[in-house]
């Protein structure tokens, strides 16, 4: 009687564990310098390098106490041809233009207590964008700062869009500000994010700065602020995909299989 019970007791048991699957933060498109600029990820795009005065380098650089291969991005402010930097083509990696997330991890070399762009996703022609201000701390041009940021020191930088227009912003793992605000949807032909690029029309040019970058990547979905922590205190690590969950309906009856089969070694039990 009591094997029987056991049987039994187990059966239940097993039958009562749900089947879950951990979520994660999978980049559509990572990028990590590795003396290139492929994406990590088969069959995506390239990063374009803006590089007018031939000064692009990879070089060593300590990031976050270890020793990384770096991206150099070298340009002058003015004329704005000859800033330096990086471009995305975003075209085939994000459901919505408004709704997604970027993660760096890069510094700023020079010209503190100015303003230094971070992203572009207009191709230049506006000046509205994401910045360091001159109060040095994260903004976004228009509508609001928040973090200082330390110029000659890697920062990993985060920033959320969601189609509602709700922008969160991160510095370091920790959340810095959020506004509602339209300046990040991607709002040019080629789908293009530029990065450390300032505009080339329009009012507030020149508004750059050299420095280097050891990561991107692109997600197409808005990160939690738990992802964005768990990606500063893993920087360089590619998550693998998250598995796909068993459907209920495989679930239910896998259940009910092994209740036949536990019922039918009971009849055999009580038979002997």
């Amino acid at each position: 009687m009591m094997k029987k019970l056991s049987i039994l007791s187990t059966a239940i048991v097993l039958t009562a564990i749900p089947v879950t699957a951990q979520a994660a933060a999978i980049p559509v498109a990572s990028y990590f310098f590795n003396n290139n600029l492929n994406a990590e990820e088969p069959g995506v795009t390239p990063l374009t390098p803006v590089d007018p005065l031939g000064a692009n380098t990879f070089s060593s650089a300590n990031v976050f106490g270890n020793t990384r291969t770096v991206y150099n991005f070298v340009g002058n402010n003015l004329p704005t041809n000859q800033q330096a930097g990086l471009s995305l083509n975003t075209t085939g990696l994000l459901t919505s233009n408004n709704q997604y997330s970027v993660e760096t991890i890069f510094q700023f070399t020079e010209r503190p207590n100015t303003y230094r762009r971070i992203l572009d996703v207009q191709n230049r022609q506006s000046d509205n964008g994401f910045y360091v201000d001159p109060a040095n701390n994260l903004e976004i041009f228009p509508g609001g700062s928040g973090t200082n940021f330390t110029n000659n020191v890697f920062h990993q930088v985060v920033f959320t869009k969601d189609s509602t227009d709700v922008t969160n912003v991160y510095l370091d793992g920790a959340f810095s500000f959020s506004v509602t605000s339209n300046v990040l949807d991607i709002n040019n032909p080629s789908n293009l994010i530029n990065f450390f690029l300032d505009n080339t029309v329009g009012g507030g040019q020149g508004e750059y700065s050299s420095g280097q970058i050891a990561s991107a990547r692109l997600y197409n979905q808005v990160l939690s602020a738990a992802d964005v922590t768990n990606l500063f205190n893993n920087p360089f690590v590619v998550p693998n995909p998250t598995p796909v969950p068993e459907p209920a309906d495989s679930v239910g009856l896998l259940s009910l299989g092994f209740l036949g089969a536990v019922s039918t070694l009971l009849r055999k039990l009580k038979q002997k």
